[in-house]
């Protein structure tokens, strides 16, 4: 079997830009929805009102790191916008 090295490229960069929509996404839902702050799993997502992702089709593993990197990102964010703040 001979796998097209653009191929997997081209599968990787689709991947990548899923993963940051997914990423962004949740993002967006925590200004109104401070409980994914706590969330660890990320099928909880689902009762989250407005939460859609069934067009990105991500895999579990895909949506476990979006749900981490989005927390990590939101308080980073929050964390710059509270020092800026002060200064």
């Amino acid at each position: 079997m001979n796998i097209n090295p653009e191929s997997l490229e081209a599968m990787g960069e689709y991947y990548e830009c899923c993963a940051q929509e997914l990423k962004r996404r949740i993002i967006a839902l925590i200004p109104k929805n401070p409980a994914i702050l706590e969330m660890t799993n990320p099928f909880d997502l689902y009762h989250v009102p407005g939460f859609k992702c069934g067009d990105l089709d991500p895999t579990l593993a895909m949506a476990t790191v979006c749900l981490q990197q989005a927390k990590y990102d939101y308080i980073r964010n929050q964390r710059d916008i509270d020092s800026e703040w002060q200064s």
